[in-house]
């Protein structure tokens, strides 16, 4: 009998009220994208909860987004990142979105920073930069994805193949070793979740009401595409482990 693929989604921010009410928390937006039956999927709040005692076997570990700033390198950030690299020493694939993805390339050597660019909002065209552990080299072309942020990794870790820009953030995905994973956009985001985002940051006057008229002219990413290649990133232990020795 083989063992049910055990997957942890590490949360390091809050949903809004809307999207929780509506959708759930940030590691439901990430189970519905990407879960099948039989799958196993544990969570921890990361902020409060910190990483002590996570569970010791999992298949892959996601890192989700959140309004923190990663190389502010809080206390909890840095035992983050520490938690990342252990996992990834011992062969466990990483997945991380947004902050998730900046995180990451801190613990493998890189560095984010404000985007002088600004805030990248929306749908953004991605430009295939080459082919990886999730992308096969028969895929042309990346369909668009949701973007909410300012922050960038400004330099990739040096030995990450860079996989998608866009014409504001050169480094949108990247991957080490074809186990870690960085992906700068939201492929777990609906519209209406990024739309409710970017009404309440215009009316904390963070954001402007150009950047609300934007968004509500994007495109809507086609989460089939993203459940579809990132399933197989994470699911590639488990996948392992169930062929067996060769």
């Amino acid at each position: 009998m083989t063992s049910k693929p055990h997957f942890l989604t590490l949360v390091t921010g809050d949903a809004s009220s809307y999207t929780q009410s509506n959708y759930g928390d940030y590691a439901d937006l990430f189970e519905r994208l990407l879960q099948r039956d039989g799958d196993r999927w544990s969570r921890r709040d990361v902020v409060r909860g910190g990483v002590k005692d996570l569970p010791p076997h999992v298949d892959a570990v996601l890192v989700t987004g959140s309004a923190a700033t990663a190389h502010e390198r809080m206390p909890w950030m840095r035992a983050l990142e520490s938690t990342l690299l252990d996992f990834l020493d011992r062969s466990v694939p990483v997945l991380g979105v947004c902050f998730g993805h900046q995180i990451l390339a801190l613990a493998l050597g890189g560095r984010t920073e404000r985007n002088p660019l600004g805030w990248e909002i929306g749908s953004a065209a991605l430009t295939i930069q080459s082919s990886g552990p999730w992308l096969p080299e028969r895929i042309e072309a990346l369909p668009p994805l949701l973007q909410i942020h300012r922050d960038h990794v400004a330099e990739a870790p040096k030995t990450a193949l860079i996989h998608a820009s866009s014409s504001q953030t050169a480094v949108q995905m990247y991957s080490v070793d074809g186990l870690a994973l960085g992906v700068q956009g939201h492929p777990e985001f609906t519209m209406d979740i990024l739309q409710d985002l970017v009404k309440s940051r215009v009316t904390a006057g963070t954001m402007s009401a150009q950047h609300l008229q934007d968004v509500q002219q994007s495109k809507q990413s086609q989460p089939e595409f993203w459940r579809t290649h990132l399933r197989s990133f994470i699911e590639q232990r488990s996948l392992k482990s169930q062929q067996g020795p060769k």
